[in-house]
């Protein structure tokens, strides 16, 4: 049977110049949003449930320390690890 040829199509926004406009097609801000949400809310309850069983947390408790996670943040640290993961590196602090 004759084997039959496809020409690729490839459907990208005519305006994509830049690696964020390509990474915001897989990862929308709508799922950005979502995902620090969660986050967010995962970090609330621990804290909670930690607070719960142990009502005078040490000064060193990381649980502590928490920052509502923004999407910012949540864009960079992916970004860190797009670039860990394409340049590998003999050390981290060599990044």
């Amino acid at each position: 049977m004759p084997r039959t040829n496809y020409e690729a199509k490839i459907n990208l926004p005519k305006d994509l110049t830049n690696p964020l406009g390509l990474f915001t097609l897989f990862y929308p801000f709508e799922y950005m949003e979502i995902f620090v949400w969660s986050t967010n809310q995962y970090a609330e309850k621990k804290i909670k449930l930690e607070l719960k069983k142990n009502t005078s947390l040490p000064n060193y408790n990381r649980y502590l320390d928490w920052k509502s996670l923004t999407i910012k943040e949540t864009y960079v640290f992916l970004k860190i690890l797009i670039l860990i993961n394409s340049n590998r590196r003999p050390k981290i602090k060599d990044y």
